[in-house]
């Protein structure tokens, strides 16, 4: 890593609407897969996951997939 006042590689994600039958952020999470690497930052700016039109059963079920997702 560089020192505290260097610059730094990063990306920042956003409207990516995981967990959603419309999201095809997963595409793009698999395209950027060797930056994200690369990445010494990483900013998720930004719907995520999109709670309100989830293909899972019920919202405490998408939580869970985005805790999960986080880890």
């Amino acid at each position: 890593m560089t020192d505290p006042g260097g610059e730094r590689r990063g990306i920042v994600l956003s409207d990516l609407h995981l967990l959603s039958w419309r999201s095809r952020g997963h595409e793009y999470i698999a395209e950027l897969a060797d930056d994200l690497r690369d990445a010494e930052v990483l900013v998720l700016s930004g719907d995520i996951f999109d709670f309100e039109w989830t293909h899972f059963p019920t919202v405490a079920e998408a939580i869970d997939e985005a805790y999960r997702w986080f880890g």
